[in-house]
């Protein structure tokens, strides 16, 4: 929705969405590194396990780069002022072809966390 409303000219209705995605995300612990380390009681190879930590990811930093784009185009504070630099970045590793087709590109999410 905060897509939508940046492109559409609603600002301030963008602004409040990805203040709410971000809240959410957190509510989801998806800013705590402790929530990509397998559980000892988890299979450290499980496939789903593998794909589900990465949507997790791809979500957190895709939320990130959406905050900091609007609070830069609206020239205000970003929410997440200083996202963990402990988290890991998205990957491919352990993601089959098929497994990657889900998934938005990665080259371009990286370059925009990156930026």
């Amino acid at each position: 929705m905060a897509y939508y409303c940046h492109y559409t000219n609603h600002p301030k209705a963008a602004v409040i969405y990805i203040s709410q995605s971000v809240a959410l995300s957190r509510l989801l612990q998806l800013d705590d590194p402790d929530t990509y380390q397998p559980k000892i009681s988890e299979r450290q190879d499980s496939k789903g396990r593998c794909i589900a930590k990465e949507h997790m990811l791809r979500l957190w930093w895709t939320t990130v780069c959406l905050d900091k784009t609007l609070a830069s185009e609206l020239e205000m504070t970003p929410v997440d002022l200083i996202p963990s630099l402990e988290l890991p970045l998205p990957s491919s590793e352990g993601l089959s072809s098929e497994d990657e087709e889900e998934f938005f590109d990665l080259e371009l999410l990286l370059a925009e966390i990156r930026s």
